[in-house]
C-alpha cells in the first residue's frame, strides 16, 4: 500500500467520538480567539493558541483535525483568525523618536496642526483644520473655517485669504505657484502668493483634486484633475480654463492620482479602477472580497495602500466588532485573469479595530497607518520580510491633556523627497 492509498483509507475512518470532540475543540478555539485584545500580539496570541490545540491533543482529535473534511474547515478558519501579519507586529515604542523612512509630517490633531521633524521632534503651527506640503515643503497651506493661509513650517504666516464657505482638500501643485482648494460646494485655485484667486469649477465632488506631476506633462502646465457630482472626472488646465478630457466614473469616488499622463487612479467604496483620459475603456484593478474601502493612498511608483473594513466578518468575533485590513495593490499592473490576482495585491496588516487612512512616504518605502483603538501609529513597509514599526501613546504626544478620549491624532501629509 503506498503513501496516497494510505492517506485516502485513513480519510474515510472515523475516530471514535469525532464528533462531539470536535465540537468541544471548535468552542475552545472560538472563545479563545473571538475576545482577544488587538493590542496582544506575538506571545500571549501564540499561547491562547497553544491552549486550544491543547485542549485538542487531549480531547484525540489532532488527527482527526488533519485528515478529516471538518478538520480542514477548522484549519481554514484557524489561519484567517491568526494572521500572520497580525501576529508579527511588534511591541510600540512609547514616544516619536524619528520619521521611519525619513523625511517630515503634517499632524492633526484637536489641538490644531503639527510639524514633525525627521527626528521626531515637533512644534505646533497653530489651531488649523487642515494641512498640505509644497511640493519642497517650504510652505505649508493651512486652514481654518473659511481661511486659507500659507505658512512657514516654523509657523510664520505668509498670507491668508478669505473662502466663501469652510475650506478643505487644500493640495499644492507639482510646481509650487498653484493650490487648489474645495469650497462652497466648488474648486477653487489661488496663486503661491495668495493672489488671483478663482472658481474653476462649480458642484464638485466631495473628493481632494489631484495634480498632474510635471513630469507627465511635456508642456510643463499646471493641470488638474477632479471629479463632479454628476459621476465624471475631469482633466483642466488650470491657467487657461481648457478642459483637456472627461471620462465618466462607475462609482462616486473617494480618492483620486495620477498614474501616467494617461491614465487616473480612480477609489471607490467598492472598487479600485483605472480610467483613462485619452478615451479608452477603464479597467478594474482590485474590489475587495468583504467589507467596503474606506481610504486609500497612491505611492509614486504606481503601488496602493487600500484600507478595508468591515464587521462581523470573523467567525466567532463578537458582534458589531470591526475587523480591518491595509492591501497593497499593484495598480499599474496589467488586467488579467482573476486567478492572477493574487499577484497584484498584497495583505500588509490586518486585525480587529478601527484603523484610520494610509499615508505613503515620499520615496514609498513606508506606510504610516493608524489604529485608532489602541492609540498607535503603524508604520509598514510594503516589501516583504520587513518588520512593521509601531509607536504607541500617540495621543498624548499631540493633545497635551486631551486624555484617553480625544481623537487618534492623524498624518497628513509626509515630506520631501
Amino acid at each position: 500500500m503506498n503513501e496516497e492509498r494510505l492517506g485516502e483509507e485513513l480519510r474515510r475512518q472515523v475516530v471514535p467520538g469525532e464528533s462531539d470532540a470536535a465540537e468541544r475543540s471548535w468552542e475552545v478555539v472560538r472563545a479563545a480567539m473571538a475576545e482577544r485584545d488587538p493590542a496582544l500580539v506575538g506571545a500571549r496570541r501564540r499561547s491562547r493558541l497553544a491552549v486550544a490545540l491543547g485542549a485538542m491533543a487531549s480531547a484525540g482529535v489532532v488527527l482527526a483535525i488533519a485528515l478529516t473534511p471538518a478538520g480542514a474547515e477548522v484549519r481554514e478558519w484557524m489561519a484567517d483568525a491568526v494572521d500572520p501579519a497580525e501576529v508579527r507586529a511588534p511591541a510600540d515604542r512609547r514616544g516619536l523618536t524619528g520619521v521611519p523612512s525619513g523625511g517630515r509630517l503634517l499632524v492633526g490633531s484637536e489641538a490644531g496642526q503639527w510639524v514633525v521633524d525627521e527626528d521626531g521632534s515637533r512644534r505646533l503651527l497653530g489651531e488649523y483644520s487642515g494641512a498640505a506640503w509644497s511640493p519642497s515643503g517650504m510652505f505649508v497651506a493651512v486652514a481654518r473655517e473659511r481661511e486659507l493661509s500659507a505658512v512657514e513650517p516654523d509657523g510664520g504666516l505668509r498670507w491668508s485669504i478669505s473662502a466663501p464657505g469652510p475650506v478643505a482638500d487644500q493640495t499644492w501643485a507639482p510646481g509650487c505657484c498653484r493650490i487648489a482648494y474645495r469650497s462652497d460646494g466648488g474648486l477653487f485655485v489661488v496663486d503661491g502668493a495668495g493672489a488671483s484667486e478663482r472658481r474653476l469649477a462649480a458642484r464638485v465632488a466631495p473628493v481632494r483634486p489631484a495634480w498632474m506631476p510635471v513630469a507627465y506633462d511635456d508642456a510643463s502646465r499646471n493641470v488638474l484633475a477632479y471629479a463632479d457630482r454628476d459621476g465624471l472626472v475631469h482633466v483642466r488646465d488650470v491657467d487657461s480654463g481648457e478642459v483637456l478630457a472627461s471620462a465618466p466614473l462607475a462609482r462616486r469616488p473617494i480618492a483620486l492620482s495620477w498614474l501616467d499622463r494617461d491614465r487616473i487612479l480612480v477609489v471607490a467604496r467598492d472598487l479600485v479602477e483605472v480610467v483613462r483620459v485619452d478615451g479608452g475603456p477603464a479597467q478594474t484593478v482590485y474590489r475587495p472580497d468583504r467589507g467596503r474601502i474606506e481610504a486609500a493612498s497612491a505611492s509614486v511608483d504606481g503601488n496602493v495602500a487600500v484600507l478595508i473594513g468591515s464587521r462581523g466578518s470573523m467567525s466567532g468575533s463578537a458582534p458589531g466588532r470591526v475587523r480591518s485590513s491595509l492591501v497593497l495593490v499593484k495598480a499599474g499592473a496589467p488586467a488579467g485573469d482573476p486567478s492572477v490576482r493574487t499577484s497584484r495585491t498584497r495583505t500588509l496588516f490586518s486585525g480587529l479595530g478601527r484603523y484610520d487612512s494610509p499615508v505613503f512616504s515620499p520615496d514609498g518605502q513606508r506606510i504610516q497607518l493608524g489604529l485608532r483603538d489602541l492609540d498607535q501609529w503603524l508604520f509598514v513597509s510594503p516589501k516583504r520580510g520587513v518588520d512593521p514599526i509601531a509607536v504607541g501613546d500617540i495621543t498624548r504626544q499631540f493633545e497635551p491633556g486631551g486624555g484617553a478620549a480625544a481623537p487618534l491624532p492623524r498624518v497628513d501629509g509626509w515630506c520631501c523627497d
